[in-house]
């Protein structure tokens, strides 16, 4: 955090274990702050003008004491491309680097700067939620992907599976005890992902594109073309489906779902508004046209995320039940 007076800019507080963010200040210089971490809940501090008096003004999560909670690690290695990589490991406070622990590889484009931030238990409207699993013996990944374009399935396959094999080479994990799941943007990168490697035990893809061809020609709730979405926006295409037709079949995972060999657990709601619930229903139909494991939970009335209380429990509990099959040996849910 930086003071500029007078033309000069002063260092007030820099510290790369915590977050700390400006809450007011008063005319005689003074602050209120938050800082916060992973494992360190953002209270309310207060500090002079100068933030060398530095005082905590609340204890808002006692009860954290009592539990086993998380910590980050950043951990960094190689790209396939021979780029450098970063990545979010979370582990329980107790972790054990003697062990291999199950691991879901969960993420959506970049989320180093988010390394510091405090998450709570809760609810899950779409994705895991990082505390929950980390308190079940889990441990969370997420790198960051670096994108090229015209070649957004190829870039999070670099960065992500790049990722995954190197907790596989520092004994942090092991094959048959890792999964993936990401949701929206981090869904299309999912599927497209499953179509290039065996790696994962098993996946969750959550509201992603599956053919960008369709999809292209598509659009969303408010009326407006998927076309900026491929053109100028997160998908980080050149150009048209009609310059580049090639490369929006080679992006397109529905074509190479004969590959995909990881059992896949698709969400996907029929009120979509931002991604059609066609593209996961026609993921979930390819594979199983194909003979592939493959299940479809939609939510019906529902839009991109959950909004109902039941469902989110509902979905919490099979995400839970669901990677607990597959990564810890637990019984198979009835609902499978």
């Amino acid at each position: 955090m930086y003071l500029l007076k007078n033309k000069k800019i002063t260092v007030l507080a820099s510290d790369p274990n915590y977050d700390i963010k400006i809450q007011s200040f008063a005319g005689n210089g003074s602050y209120l702050f938050t800082k916060e971490s992973a494992s360190v809940f953002p209270d309310l501090w207060y500090a002079n003008d100068s933030f060398k008096t530095q005082k905590r003004l609340t204890t808002v999560n006692p009860q954290q004491a009592e539990y086993n909670w998380m910590k980050t690690k950043l951990l960094r290695w190689k790209n396939y491309d021979g780029s450098e990589a970063e990545g979010i490991l979370y582990v329980p406070e107790n972790y054990d680097a003697s062990k291999t622990y199950p691991v879901i590889v969960h993420f959506y484009e970049k989320h180093t700067h988010e390394m510091n931030h405090y998450a709570m238990p809760e609810l899950s409207t779409s994705n895991i939620n990082i505390p929950t699993f980390v308190s079940r013996g889990y441990l969370v990944f997420m790198p960051d992907v670096k994108y090229t374009y015209n070649s957004p399935g190829n870039s999070a396959y670099n960065a992500v599976v790049s990722g995954t094999q190197y907790l596989i080479d520092q004994k942090i994990t092991e094959k048959g005890k890792i999964g993936i799941q990401g949701h929206s943007f981090g869904g299309y990168e999912t599927s497209y992902i499953l179509t290039q490697t065996p790696i994962y035990t098993c996946a969750i893809v959550g509201s992603g594109v599956s053919n960008f061809t369709s999809n292209y020609l598509n659009y969303r709730v408010n009326g407006i073309s998927n076309m900026f979405k491929y053109e100028a926006d997160q998908y980080r295409m050149k150009g048209s489906m009609f310059e580049y037709p090639k490369e929006y079949l080679d992006n397109s995972p529905i074509f190479k779902t004969g590959k995909v060999t990881t059992p896949t657990l698709i969400f996907h709601n029929d009120r979509d508004g931002a991604v059609p619930f066609d593209q996961g229903m026609g993921l979930f139909f390819a594979l199983r046209r194909q003979g592939k494991q493959a299940w479809l939970v939609n939510y019906k009335t529902e839009n991109h995320t959950l909004d109902k209380a039941v469902n989110q429990k509902d979905w919490t509990q099979k995400m839970q039940q669901y990677f607990d099959y597959y990564l810890k040996g637990a019984s198979r849910p009835e609902w499978m």
